[in-house]
């Protein structure tokens, strides 16, 4: 069972007889009962939950609570084994993120704020004549309607990078159809997806049946490799919001958005080519188709009246004239790397010489095309170039960036894109195995998924 506020006092004294503090809470809780608002109080609860293990079922009630209600008489009281335990796993949580929630301290002695332990100081203190307050107070802090954090009862996580394992399994528990009855849901998936995968496990089982299943899925997934954990620190902020969607549950969940969050991508298509980059290199055709050459521009093109002068330093401008329609002299950057782009055919062997520069002789028998500065290799297929590119999805086990494998891709001939499109050669996620958008949409298109380990391999 889960409780919305947990209340907090030490119940007897050294004479083993009820405390002022016990009396008083007893009032609280008849207070907050009398509201409807689920409350542990430890004579009551206890009894109700019906185990043995008491440290247990107080550690799932704070836990579960939003609210916390330190009833105390003295310092004394306060400082206690088990009262110090309780308010102080309570705070922590709330100063670590784990949970949000508030503690109110509830005087029926002659507690003063300057008397109370330094983390309680500044905490909201009611006289024991002000508990109408105090109640409106704990009403105000609970969460309107059942959220996230109220229905998760198991979070485990399973990471193992030397296996490519980054998953998280939930178990969820709501109120079914009927009065006292429950129903029970799995979800699991990647840690980095944006939506989990469910299956219902029980529906409309008693409390007691519920706690079994819950039991029966930690122990199977223990020894699956799984290990407890905050599910407020494994879901991603998408994946929350889907999960209490898909629960019917309210937004303004007690879990903080902590989650890992997908760094935006960089364009890479933009990086290597940018639209107003100025060049004076030749432009790609597959940015800039080139226009039919009327037979008078190629005769100026052809003609050895004027011979091209070529610069021996990498980098500098070629005074090489090409005429246009639209622009009659439009110099061309010639990089040493590049192999000339203009059709011109030599039928004999000439001297170009530049002034200051040893003559060089050059032999030109057929057009060569311009093969542009590119980050990825290309293949052949039918005469036409493709570029092999490979899609990285999500977060990677091992915890590197795509920029990380950007340098060893393209030395392997690969082009890192950011999106399945057509012609993608691999698509690279943390769980191949894993359903999600991507993966879907890549094996519909005949493109192979891999795993991290793979790509590796690829770059090796």
């Amino acid at each position: 069972m889960t409780y919305d506020v947990f209340i907090s006092f030490k119940n007897s004294g050294k004479d083993g007889l009820a405390t002022p503090d016990a009396i008083a809470a007893r009032k609280v809780y008849e207070a907050l009962k009398s509201q409807k608002i689920k409350t542990f109080f430890s004579e009551e609860s206890l009894a109700e939950e019906g185990r043995g293990h008491f440290s247990k079922a107080i550690e799932q009630a704070l836990e579960a609570a939003h609210v916390l209600v330190l009833v105390a008489s003295c310092r004394e009281h306060i400082e206690s084994q088990w009262v110090e335990a309780e308010w102080d796993s309570f705070s922590q949580d709330i100063r670590s993120g784990n949970k949000k929630g508030e503690l109110f301290i509830y005087n029926c002695g002659d507690l003063r704020p300057n008397n109370l332990p330094l983390f309680l100081r500044r905490q909201q203190l009611f006289p024991e004549v002000g508990l109408e307050k105090l109640i409106k107070f704990v009403s105000s802090a609970i969460p309107s309607g059942p959220t996230l954090n109220s229905c998760v009862q198991l979070a485990l996580h399973c990471f193992h990078p030397e296996k490519n394992e980054d998953k998280v399994y939930l178990v969820t528990v709501q109120q079914g159809t009927s009065a006292g009855s429950y129903n029970v849901t799995a979800h699991w998936g990647a840690r980095s997806a944006k939506r989990l995968s469910s299956q219902i496990k029980a529906v409309n089982v008693t409390d007691e049946k519920a706690k079994v299943e819950i039991e029966k899925a930690k122990q199977e997934k223990v020894r699956g490799g799984y290990s407890p954990a905050a599910h407020a620190n494994l879901l991603t902020d998408e994946a929350r919001s889907f999960l209490s969607a898909s629960l019917g549950l309210t937004e303004s969940d007690n879990t903080p958005t902590v989650t890992v969050k997908a760094v935006k991508p960089i364009d890479k298509k933009k990086a290597v080519v940018p639209a107003k980059e100025k060049s004076s290199a030749p432009v790609s055709p597959a940015k800039k188709p080139v226009k039919a050459r009327s037979a008078a521009t190629a005769a100026n093109l052809t003609t050895p009246a004027v011979p091209p002068k070529v610069i021996a330093k990498p980098g500098t401008a070629d005074p090489r004239k090409v005429v246009s329609k639209s622009k009659a002299l439009v110099p061309v950057k010639v990089e040493t790397k590049l192999k000339v782009a203009v059709p011109l055919k030599i039928a004999t062997k000439s001297k170009v010489v530049a002034p200051g520069k040893v003559a060089v002789k050059r032999k030109i028998v057929e057009p060569i095309k311009v093969l542009p500065k590119t980050k990825a290799a290309a293949s052949v297929k039918g005469g036409a170039k493709t570029v092999k590119t490979v899609c990285i999805s999500g977060k990677l086990p091992s915890g590197k960036k795509k920029a990380d494998y950007e340098g060893p891709l393209r030395a392997a001939g690969y082009e890192l894109v950011d999106d399945v499109v057509k012609g993608l050669h691999y698509l690279v996620l943390a769980d191949p195995s894993l359903p999600s958008g991507k993966s879907e949409k890549a094996r519909k298109m005949g493109v192979e998924v891999i795993s991290e380990e793979r790509l590796a391999q690829i770059v090796r």
